[in-house]
């Protein structure tokens, strides 16, 4: 950080940080198929797939700050300030994992109900701009 005072008046304090980020995740796709109903008499739940998969992602940041104080009398103070920030996606939402769930609901063959349900993570997800514009107080 650097701080200028350009007169008793005014100091201007600025910054640079820079952050470098390395993540690496590993999760298990899954497919699955869950029986229920007078079906799970005659079929039984099943695991289909179990795949491993793994996700590396690097990346640097570098966020400047610049904060601006004036005071022109006892009685007043001007501030003003920009920061620039990044806000990285959590974990779980980051990691490479899938899992499928096939559910089938029913009687018997003619008469059944099929529901799918996908959850999934992404490593292609970015960190999120939080940069904070000019502030004054």
């Amino acid at each position: 950080m650097a701080t200028i005072d350009v007169s008793d008046e005014l100091r201007i304090i600025s910054g640079i940080r820079v952050e470098q980020t390395k993540f690496d995740g590993g999760a298990f796709v899954t497919q699955r198929v869950n029986i229920s109903g007078d079906l799970d008499e005659t079929f039984e739940d099943s695991l289909l797939g179990l795949t491993f998969v793994e996700s590396e992602k690097k990346y640097t940041d570098v966020l400047p700050s610049l904060h601006v104080r004036y005071e022109p009398n006892e009685d007043i103070i001007v501030r003003a300030s920009y920061t620039q920030a990044v806000q990285r996606p959590s974990f779980v939402a980051n990691i490479p994992r899938e899992d499928i769930v096939v559910e089938i609901d029913g009687d018997d063959l003619d008469d059944f109900e099929v529901e799918v349900e996908i959850e999934a993570g992404n490593p292609e997800l970015e960190a999120a701009d939080a940069s904070r514009g000019i502030q004054m107080t």
